[in-house]
């Protein structure tokens, strides 16, 4: 081999060494990435109503409480709200009686507002309140209440303001088996008692009764302890019994008549005559006709009759 080949060799190895030694090196990169749920990944979806997803806060003014009972033991109670856009200013009455004098209110731009009261706070006086003045009512800086405790007295410190509500989220209730009621037996209800009506037995005030020998009437007298009467009968005992009227008198002074009965009662018949309630029912004495002639009658007169109270 000659030189000139041996040279040629010799350089066509060490090149081929060089690059075995330093690699040339290139990248190609073509990435893609993506965001979503996989095929065996749960899903969560929102099942609340649309009202109230979409329902916003609402507000809503009322008193609230800036602090607890207060007693003026220095003369003086000094109040820092943190936060709150107020309207009014209310210190209402809790034990005894509380003198106010004047309450300062201090805002945070630096104005302030003074109302002066000199009164009591006291049952009868229960609160006292005003207006915040000014555009700044939303920035209280501090309130300021002088005044004097009497007889152990106590107030409380309220202020109009609004609050923040938030919407409810609907409860969700499963339907509900019906709930078995079993049948109700009817109640039974025991009869109320009522006691027997006790009516007085008919009382015999005269009987057999009779016009023969008389001047067409006959004067009955009964008893104080016969009873009491709401009906008076005179019925016929035996023959025919000419009746003209009946004349009563009360034990209480009251009268009663029956005029114009005017009937012939026959063996068994009667007439009852109802009583003047104004008697009481206690008769005194009584008169009956068989005519208003005062006349004597004849002594063969056979009709007869007797006279029962009811």
């Amino acid at each position: 081999m000659s030189k000139f080949k041996a040279a040629l060799i010799t350089m066509f190895l060490g090149t081929s060494s060089a690059a075995m030694a330093s690699p040339s090196v290139s990248f190609s990169a073509n990435a893609q990435l993506s965001w979503g749920t996989s095929a065996a990944a749960p899903i969560v979806r929102d099942h609340r109503s649309n009202d109230y997803a979409n329902a916003m806060p609402s507000t809503r003014m009322t008193w609230i409480s800036l602090a607890d009972s207060l007693q003026l033991s220095r003369g003086r109670d000094v109040l820092r709200p943190l936060a709150g856009n107020f309207t009014q200013i209310r210190l209402q009455a809790v034990t005894g009686n509380t003198w106010i004098g004047s309450v300062v209110i201090r805002f945070k731009d630096g104005t302030s507002q003074t109302v002066t009261f000199n009164e009591y706070l006291s049952r009868r006086s229960s609160f006292l309140q005003f207006d915040l003045q000014g555009r700044h009512r939303a920035g209280i800086d501090a309130i300021i209440i002088n005044g004097q405790a009497m007889r152990r007295g106590s107030y409380q410190v309220f202020a109009m303001g609004s609050t923040v509500e938030l919407p409810m989220p609907p409860v969700h209730q499963p339907p509900q088996p019906p709930t078995y009621q079993p049948p109700q037996p009817p109640v039974y209800q025991p009869p109320v008692y009522q006691p027997p009506v006790v009516q007085q037995a008919p009382v015999m005030l005269s009987s057999e009764l009779s016009f023969a020998n008389t001047q067409g009437y006959r004067l009955v007298y009964v008893a104080g302890n016969a009873g009491t009467f709401s009906t008076l009968r005179v019925q016929s005992h035996a023959g025919a019994m000419p009746l003209a009227k009946v004349q009563i008198t009360f034990v209480n002074g009251q009268t009663q008549t029956f005029s114009n009965i005017d009937r012939t009662l026959m063996p068994g018949e009667k007439v009852d005559l109802r009583l003047d309630p104004r008697g009481e029912g206690h008769i005194a004495t009584m008169y009956v006709f068989t005519n208003d002639t005062m006349t004597q009658l004849s002594s063969v007169i056979t009709g007869s009759f007797d006279v029962t109270g009811l």
